[in-house]
């Protein structure tokens, strides 16, 4: 046997994998279980919420090879989709939340990157969370919301421990 035919056979027993892993459901197989950001065929969420204090949010989110279509979401509701990260290739989502008071905010919902991934997010799990004053990233490490983006056109001011959007 040659050094091609085992470069061919290897490329076969990759793909043979890459398939088959594509195909397996939640928690079906030990490769997708235990693994940590920067491993592949690891299965993440992501969830976007509206926490607006009384109106509907317009969400629109993509993949690289995939529109997730435009959702509209009622006050604490939200629009959740799973992924897995690919073997040769990074995977991400963009989205773009608009509030009618409020404009529109652009942001990367998902990088399979281990910054974002481990000092984003933190775990498995990217909720992103809409108010009144912007745009917020749950961070598991901190328990808690982070602000990431302001609305456009808006100001938050803090007066006495109170914060006033102008």
């Amino acid at each position: 046997m040659n050094s091609n035919d085992i470069l061919v056979q290897c490329v076969i027993v990759v793909l043979a994998i890459t398939t088959i892993s594509s195909n397996y459901g939640e928690n079906k197989s030990k490769l997708f279980v235990d693994a940590y950001a920067g491993t592949k065929y690891v299965k993440y969420h992501v969830a976007v919420i509206n926490g607006l204090s009384n109106d509907i949010l317009d969400v629109h989110c993509k993949g690289d090879d995939e529109d997730l279509h435009l959702q509209h979401l009622a006050v604490n509701t939200n629009f959740t989709w799973s992924l897995r990260t690919a073997f040769f290739y990074k995977v991400s989502y963009d989205c773009t939340v608009h509030w009618e008071e409020g404009g529109e905010i652009k942001f990367n919902a998902f990088i399979d990157d281990s910054k974002f991934l481990d000092y984003g997010c933190g775990g498995r799990h990217c909720f992103w969370k809409t108010t009144d004053f912007g745009l917020y990233l749950w961070q598991i490490h901190n328990r808690t919301f982070v602000y990431k983006y302001g609305w456009p056109g808006k100001q938050i001011l803090r007066v006495d421990n109170i914060y006033v959007m102008v």
